[in-house]
C-alpha cells in the first residue's frame, strides 16, 4: 500500500487533518439534529429529529428547560446516556416524569415508547409548561447550544402540539401531535 503526503502539508499536518476530520464530520452531523416537536398536555414530551442521512451519536448531550429569567437549568438537565443515537431521519423522545396525571399507558407518547418502533424514549425530571410557556435547549457535550425552541404560553390547544413543519427545518406551529413520526399540519377546525 502506498501512502501519499499532501503537498505543503507535511506528515504532522496530515495526521492532524485526519484526526480533526472526524471532529469536523461530527460537528456537521450535530447540525442535523434539532428540537422538532413539543407537547405540554397528557404526558409532556419533547421530540428530537435527525434530518441527516447518517445516524448521530448524542451520547453526553443534554436537554434542559429554562427558568423564568431564561437561564438554562443544567442541574435538572437530562444527559443522554452512552450509546444514545438518532437514526437518519429518525426521532428521539424526551418524556417528562413530572406532573403526570394520566396513567402511562393512556398517553400517545407512552404507546410509542412501549411499542417496538425505532424511536428511543428517555425520561426527564422536568415538564413543558403550558401555562407559562417553556424554553427548551439542546446542548452539546462541550456546552455549545445546538438547538432551542420556545413553547408559547397558552396558545397550543390541549389536543395539539407545537411542531416544526417540515420536520427539522420549518417554523414552529400548532399541529397534530405525532410523537416519533413525521409532523403533520392540524386539520382546519
Amino acid at each position: 500500500m502506498r501512502s501519499t503526503i499532501v503537498s505543503g502539508v507535511g506528515r504532522a499536518g496530515l495526521i492532524l487533518a485526519l484526526l480533526c476530520g472526524g471532529r469536523v464530520a461530527a460537528r456537521a452531523a450535530e447540525r442535523d439534529v434539532s428540537i422538532n416537536e413539543m407537547r405540554a398536555w397528557g404526558g409532556d414530551w419533547v421530540e428530537l429529529y435527525n434530518a441527516g442521512g447518517e445516524a448521530v451519536d448524542v451520547s453526553g448531550w443534554r436537554i434542559a428547560d429554562c427558568d423564568a429569567q431564561g437561564r438554562t437549568r443544567l442541574t435538572r438537565a437530562l444527559t443522554f446516556p452512552r450509546g444514545s443515537t438518532i437514526a437518519p431521519r429518525g426521532f428521539l423522545l424526551v418524556v417528562s416524569e413530572r406532573g403526570r396525571k394520566k396513567k402511562a399507558q393512556e398517553t400517545d407518547v407512552a404507546r410509542v415508547c412501549a411499542s417496538k418502533s425505532a424511536t428511543r424514549c428517555l425520561r426527564a425530571s422536568w415538564k413543558v409548561s403550558q401555562r407559562s410557556g417553556e424554553v427548551v435547549r439542546l446542548i452539546a457535550r462541550d456546552g455549545r447550544l445546538l438547538s432551542e425552541a420556545t413553547y408559547p404560553a397558552g396558545i397550543v390547544p390541549k389536543e395539539r402540539s407545537w411542531s416544526r413543519l417540515p420536520n427539522g427545518t420549518g417554523a414552529f406551529m400548532v399541529a397534530e401531535p405525532t410523537p416519533g413520526r413525521d409532523n403533520v399540519a392540524s386539520a382546519a377546525p
